[in-house]
C-alpha cells in the first residue's frame, strides 16, 4: 500500500498545496475585507495630480449591506464623503502638518477634525435614547456628599463667565453623567441658546459654585455645536462636540500652537 498518486506526488504533498491555496485565498479576502473603511487613499501635494485616488491591489470589494441595532441598516465601503479642506500644508512634503485658514474649530481642522458618523441617536438595550437631560430621568439626582452644579456659572480658559448650568445629561447605560448643559450669557448670546460641554472637559471649582472649561475660551462658547433636537444628541452631534473641544486645547489661543521652548 502506498499513499503516492504518481512517482513525484502524494496525499501529503497534495494537502500541502491546497493548504497553500487556501491560505492565499484568506489573505486575499481579510485585504480586500480591510478596506471597507478608508479606501480609495486619497495622496497629498504633487502625488495627488499625478496618480490620483489610489485603490491598490486588491481592489476595494463591492458594497455590502450590515444589519445594526433596531432594524439599521449601514452599508460599507461608503461613497467618499471628503469636501474642501479649510488648511494648507505648512510644506510641500507628503505629511505635512497643516495650517488652519480659517477658524478650525468651526471648519474641524486637525484635533478637531470629527466623523460623518450616523445622525441617530445612540441607544440603550431597550431602545431608548442612552443620552437623556437629568429632567427627563427622574430616576437619577445628585448624590447629597456632591455639590449640585445646577445654576454654577461656567467660566472658560480666560476666567470670563460663559453662561450658567441649566443640566446635566445622564448616560443611561453606564449611569454616570456624561454633558452639562449650559444656557449662554447674554452679553455672548444675544437669544441665550443652549449648549452642551463633554464631562471630561470640566473642573468643579466647589469652593467657587463654578464650573471651570480650560479647553476654549469663554467668547468660543457661542460656536459650540448646537443640537437640532434640545433632548436627544446624535452620534455626529457627539463627535462634533468633543473635537470643538478637542481642538480647543491646541487653537484656542495663538500660544497653544507654538513650542513649549
Amino acid at each position: 500500500m502506498t499513499a503516492a498518486f504518481t512517482r513525484y506526488i502524494d496525499v501529503a504533498q497534495l494537502s500541502l498545496y491546497i493548504f497553500w491555496a487556501f491560505f492565499a485565498g484568506l489573505i486575499f479576502y481579510l485585504r480586500r475585507e480591510d478596506k471597507r473603511e478608508g479606501y480609495p487613499l486619497t495622496p497629498e501635494g504633487v502625488q495627488r495630480q499625478t496618480r490620483g485616488q489610489v485603490g491598490v491591489f486588491p481592489p476595494i470589494p463591492a458594497p455590502k449591506t450590515f444589519r445594526t441595532i433596531n432594524n439599521g441598516v449601514w452599508q460599507a465601503p461608503r461613497a467618499p464623503m471628503d469636501g474642501p479642506i479649510a488648511a494648507r500644508p505648512a510644506a510641500a512634503f507628503p505629511g505635512a502638518p497643516l495650517i488652519p485658514t480659517g477658524n478650525p474649530l468651526v471648519d474641524g481642522v486637525g484635533p478637531a477634525s470629527w466623523v460623518a458618523r450616523s445622525e441617530k441617536p445612540d441607544l440603550t438595550f431597550e431602545g431608548d435614547n442612552r443620552m437623556v437631560p437629568m429632567r427627563h430621568a427622574h430616576e437619577y439626582r445628585v448624590m447629597s456628599l456632591s455639590r449640585d452644579p445646577h445654576g454654577w456659572a461656567v467660566i472658560g480658559a480666560d476666567g470670563v463667565v460663559a453662561g450658567y448650568v441649566r443640566d446635566l445629561w445622564i448616560d443611561e447605560s453606564e449611569s454616570n453623567v456624561r454633558y452639562l448643559e449650559i444656557e449662554l450669557d447674554q452679553a455672548l448670546a444675544a437669544d441665550r441658546h443652549h449648549v452642551l460641554i463633554p464631562e471630561p472637559y470640566v473642573r468643579y471649582l466647589r469652593r467657587q459654585k463654578r464650573v471651570s472649561v480650560r479647553a476654549i475660551l469663554a467668547s468660543q462658547f457661542a460656536d459650540v455645536p448646537v443640537l437640532k433636537h434640545p433632548d436627544q444628541i446624535t452620534f455626529r452631534e457627539e463627535d462634533k462636540l468633543v473635537a470643538y473641544f478637542g481642538g480647543g486645547a491646541l487653537y484656542a489661543t495663538p500660544a497653544r500652537l507654538g513650542p513649549l521652548l
